[in-house]
């Protein structure tokens, strides 16, 4: 009997809380589902479907250790580690003639003594699928002390128990009691990988409660500076490369036995290229910004020594259809534009918490930008997308420009923070955006301008005069063309 053993440790509190409370007012189960979710991120559909149902309908009729019993002990699982022990039962080892003078049958309740404010039934089922003995926490201390003497070491001719022993040892520092159960989990449920102590896995010191790990789908991302299709290819092989050994960079940090494979994507959109690593099914990560450090740290030495200089940025999001990043918080931003005489570089400024990123840009089309004063590329804006990347502690901005024509209102420019759409803008004519009166005034003051200079030089050459009345009706033609501004075009804010 027991070849499948599992020690749970549980609190009385705990028990009445999740447990009997529920029994006696099932309309409770709703909320004490959504506290085993948030606090230890317990399977709730598994719970719902399979275990609380049991308590609820249990009847004294039926055994109450192949029903209310093992259920019970199926709940409290999730709050504490429980321990594995195969090919053993503490009814064998506190009863057999071997151990009878060693009395460790006298620190032995039956787990149905806990129940005994309701009529819960007294039959006993088993062997398997079935709760056993339970060890009340003020007995947890002096059967340790017995199964740690030389008196039993002699006796129980080589017993193996260490799974009972740790189990008793993390009860004993929490002031908790210890339940045996038989066939804890259905097995083909996967609900105790972060939970469950044994032997073989090495980990029976891992104090590590349940609220340690959490369920969720990894992300990694890189967000590459521009797109260049060779680069982009070389950086792909070299994550592929990193990822042919994940195993050991993700599972062996996240100390869990399975981990689904990584999916290896890479998007080239508006939003910058992006090289995306993910995990497309749910998995138990660690809840610890170390583990997150650690994988980053990973993958960013791999790329490091293979000479590319690109950031890792790392994201569990705990919905197959959340967006990855938007955990992290949406910074504001302030945008400036004063428009300029044509002749003049129009200027704006972006202010992203501490960085300032100016941008300037003239009639050939040619685009420079700069940040907090310090120049850091120029280019010559065309129809495709050219991309700045600036990087900030968590975050990432991507600005997208795409220019056809400034002067026709054809030139637009998007912000984007990590994935997130967070503006666009584009250019528009002064006399779309900018009153009659303004717009009258600013012509005038522009065609003068020109009118004059023509007119200087044309003193010095009078065959240049006649050019001041072609000049005139074109400038006044052409006045919604005399400046152009860079407004917000929209806002698109995300799911």
């Amino acid at each position: 009997m027991g070849l499948d053993t599992s020690y749970v440790p549980m609190s009385r509190d705990d028990l009445e809380h999740y447990v009997l409370d529920v029994y006696e007012d099932p309309r409770l189960m709703a909320s004490r589902l959504n506290e085993l979710k948030e606090r230890y991120g317990a399977n709730t559909h598994y719970l719902e479907l399979e275990v609380y149902p049991i308590i609820i309908n249990h009847v004294a009729e039926e055994c109450f250790d192949s029903n209310l019993g093992h259920a019970s002990a199926n709940l409290l699982a999730y709050l504490h580690p429980h321990y594995y022990q195969r090919g053993s039962a503490l009814l064998k080892l506190g009863y057999d003639d071997w151990a009878k003078h060693l009395n460790i049958g006298d620190h032995f309740v039956s787990f149905d003594y806990l129940f005994r404010r309701f009529d819960v039934g007294v039959l006993r089922g088993g062997p398997n699928y079935c709760t056993g003995e339970y060890v009340p926490p003020e007995h947890v201390k002096p059967l340790l002390d017995i199964l740690s003497s030389e008196a039993f070491k002699e006796a129980s001719e080589g017993w193996d128990l260490a799974g009972f022993k740790a189990a008793l040892k993390y009860a004993l520092d929490r002031g908790l009691g210890v339940v045996e159960v038989f066939e804890l989990f259905s097995p083909q449920l996967d609900t105790d990988a972060p939970h469950l102590r044994t032997k073989f896995r090495k980990n029976l010191n891992d104090e590590r409660t349940n609220d340690a790990f959490q369920r969720g789908y990894l992300t990694l991302a890189i967000p590459l500076l521009e797109y260049e299709a060779e680069k982009l290819n070389a950086i792909v092989n070299c994550v592929e490369e990193w990822q042919k050994d994940y195993e050991s960079s993700i599972n062996n940090l996240a100390e869990c036995d399975v981990m689904t494979p990584l999916s290896l994507e890479y998007d080239i959109s508006e939003k910058a290229p992006i090289i995306f690593l993910r995990y497309t099914e749910l998995n138990l990560l660690p809840r610890s910004e170390e583990f997150l450090q650690s994988l980053r740290d990973s993958i960013q030495t791999h790329l490091t020594n293979n000479k590319y200089d690109s950031r890792v940025y790392v994201d569990i999001t705990h919905s197959e259809d959340a967006l990855p990043f938007d955990s992290l918080d949406k910074h504001d931003y302030d945008f400036s534009w004063q428009p300029q005489f044509i002749l003049k570089k129009q200027r704006g400024r972006f202010k992203l918490n501490d960085i300032i990123i100016d941008v300037e840009l003239d009639l050939m089309g040619n685009v420079t930008l700069s940040r907090n004063g310090k120049k850091l590329r120029r280019f010559k804006a065309s129809g495709d997308l050219t991309y700045l990347r600036i990087q900030d502690a968590d975050v990432w901005y991507t600005f997208t420009f795409k220019v056809n024509s400034f002067t026709s209102g054809n030139a637009s420019i998007h912000l984007f923070q990590n994935l997130h759409h967070m503006a666009e803008y584009q250019t528009a004519l002064g006399s779309d955006v900018i009153s009659s009166a303004q717009n009258w005034l600013w012509g005038a003051v522009e065609m003068f301008t020109l009118f004059v200079i023509v007119a200087v030089i044309g003193l010095k050459k009078v065959v240049l005069l006649p050019l001041l009345f072609v000049l005139l009706p074109l400038l006044y033609q052409d006045k919604r063309m005399h400046f152009y501004v860079v407004e917000k075009f929209r806002f698109k804010p995300e799911d």
